[in-house]
């Protein structure tokens, strides 16, 4: 579960806008719309994720809500060296 995490951040664009750290995919599209997988909040310490995305994981892997939201929050702290307080 982890490297297919990892594989999916390495195939992402990642930024890190003051104060938020976003895994994200731009569209393929003419506009500027992106769509957001992952978004870390430093003031807070809240990670959301994009509910498509949780279900799709939980699906793979054969894990419950609560339990991929634990394995994602606990790589994501691992992966950019944060503290998740909170999963939206």
């Amino acid at each position: 579960m982890r490297s297919y995490l990892d594989t999916f951040a390495d195939t992402k664009a990642v930024s890190e806008p003051n104060p938020f750290i976003v895994i994200a995919q731009p569209s393929q599209g003419d506009d500027e719309q992106w769509d957001d997988y992952m978004e870390y909040d430093h003031t807070d310490g809240r990670l959301w994720i994009n509910k498509s995305f949780l279900s799709q994981f939980c699906d793979i892997f054969g894990l419950n809500n609560q339990e991929a939201r634990t394995f994602i929050s606990d790589w994501f702290e691992s992966r950019f060296e944060v503290k998740i307080n909170f999963v939206d």
